[in-house]
């Protein structure tokens, strides 16, 4: 499901399985560009992103496939009550995005980062979101639950991100990657991405 409206659209409650099988670079539900105010994407499940025989239509073994996707310059979206489980790459993506809501998601098992956001010469600069009440669940060692990267010294300015759930039970240690230039690329524990932004406060790992 694609859209990039200057109205108000509404997503919800759809059942999405078996996608990107062959197309690489693309979500279960995507959209780019501003969107109006009281856009909405909620309620959706997405299952199976890009985990066919031949991800990309080749024999090659990655895609980029994603669950909801925010791509360049996307803002105005709440993102809110969706399951995303089982992505080849990421679950929520925030590309170059600003200014969107992301709550109560729960998502699962996706191969690269349960949430990422980034920041490059695609867009503009990502700002002002916020995510929060989030469950985002890495089922294996090598899976992270959250990726925040860019290109300018910026990840303090995300937006506002707490009450999430940052969970990788079978290694709960250092389950959050950053990159920005000054620091290049570092895997923190929840303890030190608090230190580091000044975010998540209340948020949690592994409860087991």
């Amino acid at each position: 499901i694609s859209f990039n409206a200057d109205s108000t659209v509404i997503v919800r409650n759809n059942y999405i399985e078996n996608y990107n099988l062959r197309l690489d670079d693309g979500g279960a539900i995507t959209t780019g560009a501003p969107n109006s105010y009281g856009t909405k994407i909620e309620g959706n499940i997405c299952l199976n992103g890009g985990w066919g025989s031949a991800p990309k239509g080749t024999t090659d073994t990655g895609t980029l496939s994603v669950g909801i996707y925010l791509d360049d310059n996307c803002s105005n979206v709440e993102v809110s009550n969706n399951t995303i489980v089982n992505c080849y790459w990421v679950g929520i993506y925030l590309h170059n995005a600003n200014t969107n809501n992301i709550h109560h998601n729960t998502v699962f098992n996706c191969r690269g980062a349960q949430i990422r956001t980034a920041d490059d010469v695609l867009g503009g600069d990502i700002y002002a979101n916020t995510i929060q009440n989030n469950f985002f669940i890495a089922k294996q060692s090598t899976q992270t639950c959250a990726n925040f990267s860019s290109n300018q010294n910026n990840l303090t300015t995300i937006g506002t991100l707490n009450g999430n759930i940052y969970s990788r039970p079978i290694d709960d240690n250092k389950t959050i990657t950053i990159y920005q230039p000054s620091t290049g690329s570092l895997s923190k524990t929840l303890s030190e991405w608090k230190t580091f932004s000044g975010q998540d406060a209340n948020s949690l790992g592994s409860p087991i």
